[in-house]
């Protein structure tokens, strides 16, 4: 008789995919945490049945975003109802040459940072999508999906315009994402 066992393990092989003790790094040392080994969220059993797909577009909302970031600019999500630089609303959701998300704060289609302290959502982004196995930095948690970057003003209206942007609310015809991320802080 002979039995055999078969364990899946996909590891990245991203160099600093050690480091990032939430998804799979060692947590030995961090209090609370536990043993050695122990992941946070349990990604690699995750990506044994998927690494997410491009079908899947994740929306980050955020101060801005280095959209030519080599762990970044694989995912960016391409607008297939847009055609670029014509200066026309070609997919009907009430915003001009969107062609990889929008910035809700300038009303243009760059969400590049402005100023050298805008860099929070490039990190953010890398935290979601970042990709896997191309030798360069860390790692997302779903590598292989889609990044929409997304900027917003600061007033409640802003936000309700950007979330339905996303939604796919605006016009027809326009797909918008599949998830959104928001980690921004709002003054008191």
């Amino acid at each position: 008789d002979f039995m055999l066992e078969v364990r899946l393990s996909s590891i990245p092989t991203d160099p600093l995919y050690q480091d990032q003790w939430h998804l799979g790094g060692d947590t030995s040392a961090i209090p609370g945490y536990g043993r050695a080994g122990r992941t946070h969220v349990q990604t690699e059993t995750a990506w044994d049945t998927t690494r997410g797909t491009s079908d899947v577009v994740v929306a980050v909302l955020d101060d801005a975003f280095d959209t030519g970031h080599e762990d970044l600019a694989p995912n960016l999500f391409i607008n297939p109802g847009e055609i670029a630089g014509n200066g026309i609303d070609d997919d009907n959701n009430s915003v001009i040459d969107d062609i990889s998300g929008w910035d809700f704060n300038s009303n243009d289609n760059d969400t590049s940072p402005g100023n050298p302290n805008a860099n929070h959502g490039s990190a953010v982004a890398g935290v979601a999508i970042a990709r896997a196995d191309n030798g360069l930095g860390g790692v997302g948690a779903a590598p292989g999906c889609g990044f929409m970057p997304m900027q917003t003003g600061n007033a409640a209206s802003d936000f309700a315009t950007t979330w339905r942007y996303v939604a796919g609310l605006t016009g027809q015809g326009w797909r918008g994402a599949d998830l959104l991320n928001m980690s921004i802080g709002i003054g008191r």
